[in-house]
């Protein structure tokens, strides 16, 4: 057992290196996350428009929650990950 753990850290070792010089966050990459997010800025603003009209509609405002989550949860990445510092 002892053998089989070390063999697979020696293994997670060895395929970490080996890819160690691919660049994840390619500009191409960046640019698709960028437009990802304005996607999602603009279905949150059409999901608003849905429910203005009807406050209490829980299945509009669950999306709207969800898909303002997802536009933040990609701008830190896009911040993190894509911005020049």
């Amino acid at each position: 057992m002892k053998f089989r753990i070390f063999f697979i850290i020696i293994f997670c070792f060895l395929a970490n290196v080996t890819k160690a010089d691919e660049v994840f966050f390619t500009k191409d990459r960046c640019l698709q996350i960028k437009s990802t997010i304005q996607n999602l800025i603009l279905t949150s603003d059409r999901q608003w428009e849905k429910l203005l009209p009807n406050p209490s509609n829980k299945n509009v405002a669950l999306e709207l929650s969800w898909t303002m989550n997802l536009a933040e949860n990609y701008s830190n990445i896009y911040s993190f990950f894509c911005t020049k510092k």
